[in-house]
């Protein structure tokens, strides 16, 4: 009876070693040979502690795997930290690129509009004709009545050239633009620098401090 007690102990603790661990991590063979023991031939005492041993080395082996899994999760989260942050980086260099292009952007249409506003001014007309009239960036190496034949605005009114001053002034004394009037028969002052289209694009924010002015030809229709 004692001896029946006891394999019934052992095999409850069997049963519940089962439940405690994942039956798939335990050796398919060692579970076999130690049920065989325990139904037919072992002793209780022998198979009870070989059980134990069997479930020490696979909970060992989970935590092996467990630690490696883990090992793992933390080099993907690193490379996924690293990718965030190039990402986030990348988006504040196009944000900041994209305000920078804004402001030249702004800069440009800022002298096209005043340019527009000097021809309005320099015309004896007064701009009048069939349609609305025309400011061309004035190439440096012609004259602006070559340049107006070119198009279908063909009669030049004036070449003027016009630059203004970065930021507020603080004074009244010193100039915070820059005007002048070539006339249409000559090229002018041929420097390159004058020359909107020759200039670099972030040139227009330096003001009077990179040139003195920027050239455009007013151009009419007869």
């Amino acid at each position: 009876k004692q001896w029946y007690q006891r394999r019934v102990r052992v095999v409850l603790n069997f049963t519940t070693l089962l439940y405690t661990i994942k039956f798939e991590m335990i050796g398919t063979m060692k579970l076999a040979a130690l049920t065989l023991l325990l139904l037919a031939f072992g002793d209780c005492c022998m198979v009870e502690d070989a059980i134990k041993q069997v479930a020490s080395e696979e909970a060992t082996k989970c935590e092996t795997v467990a630690k490696a899994e883990v090992a793992a999760l933390k080099v993907e989260l690193a490379a996924a930290k690293d990718a965030l942050e190039d990402m986030i980086k990348s988006t504040k260099d196009a944000l900041q690129a994209s305000q920078e292009q804004a402001k030249i952007d702004v800069a440009w249409y800022s002298l096209h509009a005043a340019a527009a506003a000097a021809c309005r001014g320099s015309t004896a007309s007064g701009g009048t004709g069939p349609r609305g009239n025309a400011v061309l960036a004035k190439e440096n190496t012609i004259s602006c009545n070559a340049q107006c034949a070119k198009t279908s605005f063909t009669a030049c009114d004036a070449d003027v050239s016009i630059n203004g001053s970065v930021g507020k002034t603080s004074t009244y004394l010193v100039r915070v633009g820059a005007f002048y009037n070539y006339g249409c028969s000559t090229p002018g002052n041929t420097n390159a620098a004058y020359d909107e289209v020759k200039a670099a694009d972030e040139d227009v924010l330096k003001g009077t401090n990179k040139v003195g002015y920027y050239r455009f030809c007013c151009c009419r229709k007869p």
